[in-house]
């Protein structure tokens, strides 16, 4: 999914995205054997530890200070 970020009214970024640059820090990378499909995700509770799957789903060209403010009313 393509992810534009405003920067101001005539310009805007690519998303960084933080969630994917997840999948390659420490914890993933050293879990990386008991990673699941994401479409097998219903098995986990019935699976050993560890076992984990990562969850994409819809991302928001908002930035996270927008969607904050928005929450706060």
């Amino acid at each position: 999914m393509d992810c534009l970020k405003p920067i101001d009214h005539d310009r805007a970024q690519r998303c960084t995205g933080a969630t994917l640059s997840f999948l390659s820090s420490v914890v993933p990378k050293t879990f990386d054997y008991a990673r699941i499909d994401e479409g097998d995700a219903p098995r986990l509770a019935r699976m050993k530890a560890p076992a984990w799957t990562f969850i994409h789903g819809p991302r928001s060209s908002l930035s996270s200070s927008a969607i904050r403010k928005m929450a706060k009313g």
